[in-house]
């Protein structure tokens, strides 16, 4: 039981984790402030984690394979090829443009960070 809730956690994205501990964080709070019996809180409590682990079991992400990845200048464009190409194609859109001047020195910045 332990390390499923371990794996589970470690799946989650850093957005995921923080809405669940923001959530968990007033369910408490509300708890705290409540007049409801112990045991009615505990019940509260442990039927919302049933449903935390039940809708992120069913909303895991799916790693997709795309046909082609698409490298573009600016997110305009980048905005028009995905309309355009489709969900089989992935499109990366970078805020510069990259055809004015070379990128100076990248191999070594690329190096650095390896």
């Amino acid at each position: 039981m332990i390390k499923d809730l371990r794996r589970f956690v470690n799946q989650l994205s850093e957005r995921e984790a923080k809405k669940i501990l923001l959530q968990t964080m007033i369910r408490l709070e509300m708890i705290q402030e409540s007049n409801e019996l112990p045991k009615q809180m505990i019940d509260d409590l442990h039927s919302w984690y049933k449903g935390i682990l039940t809708l992120s079991r069913n909303n895991r992400n799916v790693e997709i394979e795309y046909k082609a990845v698409h490298i573009v200048c600016g997110e305009s464009p980048a905005g028009s090829l995905r309309v355009g190409l489709g969900r089989e194609n992935k499109v990366i859109g970078f805020p510069d443009f990259f055809a004015v001047g070379p990128i100076l020195e990248l191999h070594k910045i690329f190096q650095q960070e390896n």
